[in-house]
């Protein structure tokens, strides 16, 4: 008991002495920039941009190093430390590379490009780790870690084209009707496939029928009706005839309905974020005009990927430390643990696909990229405080669908939501400050 006292007290001074270091570098840090901004001049508000991130980096390098000494084995919380150091530098690198993309949409191509190339390649090694491994739960989790990387894969190269495309949008019925039927597609994949396999460990086994199906055909008969007020409105603009008020009144039922239903699923990782990616599909494809309908559905699908990609992270780490022959289960996770500086991957992924879901649909840094043709299923009378915020909420839509798979792979994973919330916050200050010293 004695050795355990002194121990500890040798390892509170060590953390003192060491967060002692580290605010002392992070105030020579801040003091240094803001006499940098104090020459140039800056305005007030400069100070706070810079200052966030400084201080969430100090606040994360604390936590970590007080984790790190806690851990009993020192290898493996020196392997975590290097990961959790290479990851946050490529973040951080990616956040540059993000601002880039303010200027020129294509660079989201190239991203997804590298993406395809990185998750195949993963694909492969895992496919190789799955025959190498003796355990049968070992060899299965590699098994479908390789699945959900080539999943992942074909999910970037489908986004990758749309960023290539004009940011002139001309009128396409064929590709708002296509985007709909995807919406539907994926949706039954999810619903028939993914669902019965459990990925999330949420599901009761040997249920016959699912729960929340009547939900999941409604929701599906408002995205075709959707697709059906598409298609009229674009018959009489196309004739040049009146559009009826019942026409207008309908597709705002509809718009309506939608929207609160995903409260009335079930509370489960795959049938919810359905329910959520089919209420906005329906919305949005009232909004569409073009491809933005296609890129929306691609968008959603890719999300839900990114949550098996990390459950399988989950399980594949999980396996890896259990001996050959031993019986895994796998349940969802019911507790909060604290965050790790491998955690920023969590945030970049979302930051990357956040402004993914602002550039890919054809929108530019600029109001006049709004197309107005796009309110047109809910009103053809000019109001400009109307059809502005509809235009905002036509923006919304595919950044709220990520979102919520952002804050559904957190809760995979366990990890603190606003702690999360704050590390993504100071990636966006670091792609700030590029701005303002521009």
């Amino acid at each position: 008991v004695h050795l355990r006292v002194e121990r500890g007290g040798v390892s509170r001074v060590g953390e003192a002495s060491s967060k002692t270091r580290a605010t002392a570098g992070a105030a020579v840090v801040s003091i240094a920039t803001s006499g940098v901004l104090l020459l140039r001049s800056s305005p007030v508000t400069y100070y706070a941009y810079f200052n966030l991130p400084v201080y969430f980096a100090w606040h994360c390098f604390t936590t970590l190093r007080s984790g790190s000494r806690s851990r009993t084995r020192r290898r493996t919380a020196k392997r975590v430390d290097v990961w959790g150091v290479v990851v946050t530098v490529v973040a951080i690198i990616l956040t540059q590379v993000l601002c880039q993309s303010f200027h020129d949409r294509r660079i989201y191509t190239g991203l997804f490009c590298i993406a395809c190339v990185a998750f195949t390649t993963l694909a492969v090694w895992f496919s190789f780790v799955a025959i190498a491994q003796e355990g049968l739960a070992q060899s299965r989790a590699a098994r479908r870690s390789s699945a959900a990387h080539v999943v992942a894969a074909t999910a970037a190269a489908a986004l990758a084209p749309f960023t290539m495309l004009p940011v002139d949008l001309s009128n396409d019925i064929v590709m708002v009707v296509s985007g709909t039927v995807c919406s539907g597609v994926f949706s039954l994949l999810a619903h028939f496939v993914v669902r019965p396999l459990d990925v999330f460990g949420d599901e009761s086994s040997g249920s016959s029928c699912r729960d929340g199906f009547k939900l999941f055909l409604v929701q599906l008969m408002l995205l075709a009706a959707s697709s059906c007020v598409v298609i009229s409105v674009d018959r009489l603009q196309t004739a040049e005839e009146r559009i009826p008020d019942g026409l207008h009144a309908t597709a705002w039922l509809i718009a309506v309905g939608a929207i609160p239903l995903p409260l009335l699923s079930p509370r489960k990782f795959t049938p919810r974020f359905v329910s959520v990616y089919l209420a906005a599909a329906t919305v949005y494809a009232l909004f569409s005009v073009s491809y933005e309908s296609m890129f929306y559905s691609i968008l959603g699908a890719a999300a839900l990927a990114w949550m098996t990609l990390e459950r399988y992270y989950q399980i594949h780490s999980i396996a890896m430390t259990c001996d050959v022959g031993d019986v895994v289960t796998y349940a969802s996770v019911s507790t909060t643990r604290s965050l790790h500086l491998g955690d920023v991957r969590h945030a970049a992924v979302f930051l990357v696909l956040i402004n993914a879901a602002f550039f890919g649909t054809g929108n530019i840094a600029s109001v006049a990229s709004f197309e107005m043709s796009s309110v047109y299923r809910f009103t053809t009378r000019f109001n400009p405080y109307l059809m502005g915020g509809l235009l905002v909420l036509k923006v919304l839509v595919p950044m709220f669908t990520v979102a919520v798979a952002f804050l559904m792979s957190l809760k995979l994973q366990g990890a603190d939501s606003f702690g999360m919330y704050l590390i993504f916050i100071a990636l966006s200050d670091c792609m700030a400050i590029r701005f303002f010293y521009q």
